[in-house]
C-alpha cells in the first residue's frame, strides 16, 4: 500500500482563523462546528503560526464557543497550536469540552514552579479521572509556539482504551482508559477556556485547531506539526514521507518530511556498524537502500536492518559481534595489536580484544621457547564413594617434563606436595619437574 490516509480524511472541524471562526473542514459540510467569539476574543494578526490570523485571548473570560462536538466514545483526535503570553501560575486551557471534560488540554504550573505542565485530562465514567502531562521549562513555554495532538482509542468491554498526547510531533505520554469504562458526555467545545473557572482562561494566541473522528497515527501527528512548522495549512496539497529504522540501533534513514507534488526526494537507508540493510516495508517494499522518490502520495515506510553475520577479517567473530558486542574492528583481525586475534581473545585466552596484551605475549614468547618451557599435564579428575564408610574420594594425577619430552608422574604424596581447601576448591602445591626452566605450560589431559 503506497498511500496512507490523507491528513484531511475524516477531518470534521478545522479552524484556521483566516478572517473568521467558520469551520473549514469539508467533511462536515462546511457549516457544522462553526465557532462564536465570546468576551474579548478576537481574530487578529501578530502572533500567528500559519497564515495571517489566529485566535487572540487576553485571559479574562474570552474564548471561542462551539455548540456541538464529536462523540467522545468513538475514535477522535484533536490538534492545536498555542502560544502563551506568560507561564501560568494556575491553569491555561487550550481547549476543553463543556458539560463534562472527556477532551481537555491546557497548561498548568508544575510542582517545580520553574516548569510548566502541558497536560491532557479526561473525565472517565465510572472510575477515576485520568491525566497525562509533559513538562517544559517556563522559559520554553512563554512566548513560544507549541503544538499538541490528542489521539483517542475508545475502551471496550474487553480492552482498555487510550488517549495519546503528542507535543511538537513527538509522543510524550499516554492516558489509559480501563476496559469497560467510557468517557463523560460533552455538549460543546470551548477553545481557550475550561467552563467558567476564573484561573483557567488562556492568555495568548491559538491557531490551526482541528478535530477528526478517527485516531491519528504517530506519523500523522508528526505531519500536522511539520505542516505548521512550514507554514502550511492542513488542507494544502502536500505529501508526507514518514521513515523509521528497525531496529533503531541498526541504522539511519533520511528523506522524511513534507513535500510538494513532483519533488524528487532522495530516500536513503544507511546500515550502522555491524548491521546490513535487508529491505523496506510498507510503502517502499522492494526498493533498494538508496533511491529517488518523486512525491505523488504520502508514504510511511520502515527500513529493516539485520545483524551482519559475515566475518570480514577472518578472526572468528562476526562483524556484528565485533562492532556491537565487543567494540572491535570488523576489518582488523587484531584490533588491539597484541598479536592475539580478536576471536581467540574472546573464546580461548579470555583476555580483552580491545586492551593490548603485548607485554604478556612478549613474556610468553621469551619464556616458552623450546629450550626453556616445561609441561605439566593434569589427568581427568575422578570421584569415588567408599561403600564401606561412605567417604567421597577425589583422585587426580599430574605428569611433568622439564624439556617438553616424555611426561613423567609427579609424586603428590611427597612431603613437598600439599592439597588445602580454598573457598569452593583446593590449592594444589607440588614440586616442579625441574627448577632450571622459567615457566610451564599446563595441559588438562595427558598426551
Amino acid at each position: 500500500m503506497l498511500a496512507p490516509a490523507a491528513i484531511t480524511d475524516s477531518l470534521v472541524a478545522y479552524w484556521d482563523f483566516e478572517g473568521g471562526t467558520a469551520n473549514h473542514a469539508s467533511a462536515s459540510g462546511g457549516t457544522a462546528y462553526n465557532g462564536v467569539l465570546q468576551g474579548n476574543a478576537a481574530i487578529a494578526g501578530g502572533a500567528v503560526k500559519v497564515g495571517t490570523g489566529s485566535l487572540v485571548l487576553d485571559g479574562a473570560g474570552d474564548y471561542l464557543d462551539v455548540t456541538s462536538i464529536v462523540d467522545p466514545n468513538q475514535p477522535w483526535s484533536v490538534s492545536a497550536w498555542y502560544r502563551a503570553d506568560l507561564a501560568p501560575t494556575g491553569r491555561f486551557m487550550v481547549f476543553e469540552t463543556s458539560g463534562s471534560f472527556p477532551i481537555s488540554f491546557g497548561l498548568r504550573e508544575a510542582s517545580n514552579t520553574a516548569n510548566t505542565n502541558h497536560q491532557a485530562f479526561a473525565d472517565v465514567v465510572p472510575g477515576t479521572d485520568t491525566s497525562a502531562d509533559f513538562q517544559l521549562a517556563d522559559t520554553a513555554t512563554a512566548n513560544t509556539w507549541h503544538q499538541v495532538v490528542l489521539a483517542s482509542i475508545p475502551a471496550t468491554a474487553e480492552a482498555a482504551g487510550s488517549i495519546t498526547i503528542y507535543i511538537d510531533g513527538v509522543l510524550r505520554n499516554t492516558m489509559v482508559i480501563p476496559a469497560g469504562n467510557t468517557l463523560g458526555s460533552a455538549n460543546g467545545f470551548h477553545i481557550g477556556t475550561y467552563r467558567t473557572a476564573n484561573d483557567r482562561w488562556f492568555d495568548g494566541a491559538i491557531d490551526e485547531v482541528a478535530i477528526w473522528n478517527r485516531t491519528l497515527s504517530g506519523a500523522e501527528a508528526l505531519e500536522t506539526f511539520q505542516r505548521g512548522e512550514q507554514g502550511e495549512t492542513l488542507t494544502s496539497v502536500k505529501y508526507h514521507i514518514a521513515l523509521s529504522a528497525s531496529p533503531t540501533t541498526g541504522g539511519t534513514v533520511s528523506g522524511s518530511g513534507l513535500y510538494s507534488a513532483g519533488v524528487s526526494v532522495p530516500i536513503v537507508a544507511s546500515a550502522g556498524p555491524g548491521y546490513v540493510f535487508t529491505g523496506w516495508s510498507d510503502g517502499f517494499t522492494g526498493q533498494p537502500a538508496s533511491f529517488t522518490y518523486v512525491a505523488s502520495a504520502s508514504v510511511t515506510a520502515s527500513a529493516t536492518f539485520s545483524e551482519d553475520t559475515a566475518d570480514s577479517d577472518g578472526d572468528g567473530l562476526t562483524n556484528y559481534e565485533e562492532a556491537v558486542v565487543y567494540q572491535t574492528e570488523p576489518n582488523n583481525a587484531d584490533s588491539d595489536g597484541d598479536e592475539i586475534p580478536d576471536g581467540d581473545e574472546v573464546t580461548i585466552t579470555g583476555t580483552s580484544p580491545t586492551s593490548s596484551d603485548a607485554l604478556l605475549v612478549s613474556f610468553v614468547r621469551s619464556n616458552l621457547s623450546p629450550n626453556q618451557a616445561g609441561v605439566i599435564a593434569l589427568s581427568s579428575p575422578r570421584v569415588e564413594r567408599n561403600p564401606a564408610n561412605g567417604e567421597i574420594g577425589l583422585f587426580l594425577s599430574l605428569s611433568g617434563t622439564a624439556g617438553q619430552g616424555p611426561l613423567q608422574p609427579i609424586n603428590l604424596s611427597s612431603p613437598s606436595a600439599s592439597i588445602t581447601p580454598s573457598g569452593d576448591g583446593w590449592n594444589l602445591s607440588f614440586p616442579a619437574p625441574s627448577n632450571t626452566v622459567n615457566s610451564y605450560i599446563l595441559r588438562t589431559t595427558n598426551r
